[in-house]
């Protein structure tokens, strides 16, 4: 079965039946009569077609917890994030011969060379470690292994004046980084609208009363923002909060039969 993100099952599945509920709710049609795609009086605060995707009563909308945001281009820097672990204290001693300054202290990373992206020499760096930042910047990028094995070693250095960091703290170091020409045509939404899937990610889009799945390509990603190369158009509609309440209600008919979620 298809999971998301390690749902509570027993908490989303109550969630799921307060939403639908069994009865007191209406559907109307434009012309004010009840019913929906042939049924003749629809009974639930949800309702979910094929191919339409789901639609929400008023007071469905408020249990799911829905919210709704424009879809954007993607503006401004682009800010990364890497985990890099401490080798070096700042009380050690400098060695001008290998370019190592005394009150600073080393940290490294090995990765992918081909996610090494805009780190490079002199790269300005910020480091976050239990709620403390620290300035610095790349002091070196070791190539000896990329040959070999396809991964390169970055060399990381932050001001450490009161001897905070030790060997074998883990910082985030953090750096922002402009789009390429290949990225302006990226757009971006907030990280709530994007529903991870083992079938990979999606948005829920507006689509006239419903709201429908629509796969996306996540280009970069930010803690607020994801930035998506494909699926999705600037002045788009998307839900920006309740997309697993909404998911779940698509998973209760598709996978559940009739179920409560079924329209009679």
């Amino acid at each position: 079965m298809e999971n998301n993100r390690n749902i509570n099952w027993g908490l989303a599945c109550f969630a799921a039946l307060f939403v639908w509920g069994c009865g007191g709710e209406h559907f109307h049609d434009d012309q004010g009569q009840s019913g929906d795609e042939g049924h003749e009086e629809e009974t639930h605060a949800s309702h979910f077609v094929e191919g339409k995707g789901v639609r929400l009563t008023e007071h469905g909308r408020e249990v799911v917890g829905l919210d709704t945001v424009p879809v954007r281009p993607a503006e401004g820097m682009l800010q990364k994030s890497l985990s890099v672990t401490v080798y070096r204290h700042a009380n050690e001693a400098g060695d001008p011969h290998e370019d190592i300054r005394e009150g600073y202290a080393y940290a490294s990373r090995i990765l992918p060379a081909d996610q090494l992206d805009s780190l490079e020499l002199g790269t300005s760096v910020e480091g976050r470690f239990n709620d403390q930042v620290f300035r610095g910047g790349v002091v070196g990028v070791d190539r000896q292994l990329e040959a070999l094995t396809g991964e390169v070693e970055v060399m990381v250095a932050w001001e450490d004046p009161e001897h905070v960091l030790n060997i074998g703290n883990s910082l985030t170091a953090i750096w922002q980084t402009a789009r390429r020409a290949d990225q302006q045509e990226w757009v971006e939404v907030p990280s709530g609208a994007i529903l991870e899937t083992a079938r990979g990610s999606f948005a829920y889009a507006s689509n006239g009363s419903y709201f429908f799945r629509t796969p996306v390509r996540i280009a970069d990603r930010s803690a607020d923002r994801v930035l998506l190369s494909d699926g999705l158009y600037e002045g788009d509609v998307v839900a920006s909060a309740g997309v697993q309440n909404l998911y779940l209600i698509e998973l209760e008919v598709i996978n559940g039969g009739k179920g409560c979620a079924h329209a009679h």
